[in-house]
């Protein structure tokens, strides 16, 4: 059984109706496709040019786990420990006051000794100085720092941390465990029962070889034994 066919005067007006809603809705639309040409080639060139965002530039050093280096004999130094005073505080800051520029990304983090006659000595941020890159408390106060110093750089390696209260005594300074009874160096959690640690403070002299009768820091003296960790 075949369907007849409707007439053809019946679908052209119904043809025509939705031809023209399309080209209505079509006008309508907020953007119109570019056509094919020299601006359309060269905008789709600047878009295959762009990188993602997030990307890394090759340029630029990133920062981030390297391999090891070797050790050099040839500059190896004899450290001698001395004690330096001062104030540790961030080197933005320090700079800053001395009108230099930098950009503060780059500085973010990095603190120095500002001796008392306005020196900037770095800090190496090994297992005893980097309690004075966590703790905001070690810095912006006067500080004696037991350190181990080496001719050719001016970085401190830092052996002891000596504070002063509100009286002026001088006081060994850093981490204890209630529980366990041992000394910690820098903010983390016990190393034997994985507790919280506090901070703490004795008072104490400087070593005996280092401070003259006056009571002022001695000069430079060289290492005889390696103080153990």
């Amino acid at each position: 059984m075949t369907l007849p066919l409707r007439p053809i005067r019946h679908t052209a007006p119904v043809l025509f109706s939705l031809l023209f809603a399309v080209s209505f809705v079509w006008n309508s639309l907020p953007f119109v496709l570019p056509l094919p040409g020299p601006q359309a080639n060269q905008a789709l060139a600047d878009g295959l040019d762009k990188k993602p965002a997030g990307t890394p530039n090759p340029e630029i050093e990133e920062t981030g786990p390297r391999p090891p280096v070797e050790v050099d004999p040839k500059l190896v130094e004899e450290p001698v420990r001395a004690v330096v005073s001062g104030k540790v505080v961030l080197l933005s800051e320090a700079l800053a006051r001395r009108d230099i520029k930098a950009y503060p990304e780059e500085l973010r983090g990095q603190v120095v000794l500002e001796t008392r006659d306005g020196g900037l000595l770095p800090i190496i941020p090994d297992w005893r100085g980097r309690a004075l890159f966590q703790d905001k408390r070690l810095r912006d106060r006067p500080v004696d720092l037991l350190v181990r110093q080496r001719k050719s750089i001016p970085h401190l390696q830092v052996l002891s941390i000596y504070t002063f209260d509100e009286k002026g005594t001088r006081q060994l300074t850093d981490y204890w465990c209630d529980i366990c009874s041992i000394p910690m160096y820098e903010i983390k959690d016990c190393e034997c029962c994985q507790g919280p640690i506090r901070l703490r403070y004795q008072p104490k002299q400087l070593p005996a070889d280092l401070v003259p009768p006056s009571g002022q820091p001695a000069p430079a003296q060289p290492e005889t034994s390696k103080p153990t960790k």
